[in-house]
C-alpha cells in the first residue's frame, strides 16, 4: 500500500520540500518569513515556514482572499487555551505591521482579518515530518518485520498512510505466549524509524504500531486495504 500513499498529507509536496530546505539550511528565508520566524522565536515558537492558500469556496465570505498560514512547533488549537493562546491574534497584527514596513503584498486582501477571531493558524510540522519518516521508513520495514518474525506469526505488515504500521498476525499468534514477541517488535519499529529522523522532530512514537489479526483483513475486507483503513 506504500505506493499508493500520497504524502505528505495535510500539505502540498513542493511546501514540504522547501519547509526541510529551511531546516537544512538549503534555502535563505525571505525578509517577511526570517520577520516572522525571530517574532516567534521570541515567544518560544518555531517557525518553519509561511505560506498562503487562496479561498476558493464560494459559499465563504473570505471567498476569493488569501489566507494566511504557518508551519511551526505547535499544536493545532493552540490559540484556544494554554500560555501562548495571545500568539494567534498578536501574529496577525505583527504580520501586517513587517507588510506595511516593507510594501509586501500590499494588494493582498488576507481572509485571516475577515475571520470571527481574527489570527493567524496552521499546522503541526513535526507532525507531518513524522508521518513523511514513517511512509520512508516503511518501504524497508515492513518487508523486513514480516521476514524477521515470521515464525512467531507475523504474514503481513502494512504502512496505514496515517502515521500507524499494522501488523498482520496469523490467529494462533494471539495467543498469550505470543505477547512478549509483540512488544519486540514494538521496540524494533520505534528504533528503526528513528534512524530516519535525521533532523530530530519526532518527540513521541506512542501507538506507532497496531496489531491486528490477518483473518479480520482477509475475511471481513477481502484483503482491500482501501476499505480496511477506510
Amino acid at each position: 500500500m506504500d505506493g499508493d500513499i500520497t504524502m505528505p498529507n495535510l500539505i502540498s509536496k513542493d511546501l514540504y520540500d522547501e519547509t526541510i530546505a529551511f531546516i537544512e539550511g538549503k534555502k535563505e528565508p525571505g525578509l517577511l518569513l526570517k520577520e516572522m520566524q525571530n517574532w516567534y522565536s521570541e515567544r518560544g515558537v518555531i517557525l518553519y515556514n509561511l505560506y498562503f492558500e487562496k479561498d476558493i469556496y464560494k459559499n465563504h465570505d473570505t471567498y476569493g482572499k488569501y489566507n494566511i498560514c504557518i508551519l511551526s512547533d505547535l499544536f493545532e488549537g493552540f490559540f484556544r487555551h494554554g500560555s501562548k493562546k495571545s500568539i494567534y491574534k498578536d501574529s496577525l497584527d505583527k504580520f501586517l505591521q513587517v507588510c506595511k514596513s516593507n510594501h509586501l503584498y500590499q494588494d493582498y486582501e488576507w481572509a485571516n482579518i475577515s475571520y470571527p477571531k481574527p489570527g493567524i493558524s496552521g499546522f503541526y510540522f513535526p507532525r507531518i515530518w513524522r508521518d513523511e519518516v514513517i511512509r520512508e521508513a516503511g518501504l524497508s520495514l515492513c518487508p523486513e518485520i514480516e521476514k524477521k518474525y515470521a515464525e512467531y506469526g507475523v504474514a503481513k505488515v502494512v504502512n496505514s498512510g496515517y502515521g500507524v504500521y499494522t501488523v498482520f498476525l496469523r490467529d494462533a499468534a494471539f495467543d498469550d505466549k505470543y505477547d512478549n514477541y509483540q512488544s519486540k517488535i514494538i521496540n524494533y519499529v520505534k528504533e528503526y524509524v528513528l534512524n530516519f529522523d535525521k533532523h530530530h522532530l519526532i518527540v513521541e512514537l506512542d501507538r506507532i504500531v497496531k496489531f491486528d489479526r490477518l483473518s479480520v483483513l482477509e475475511e471481513v475486507y477481502q484483503g482491500n486495504l482501501y476499505y480496511y483503513y477506510k
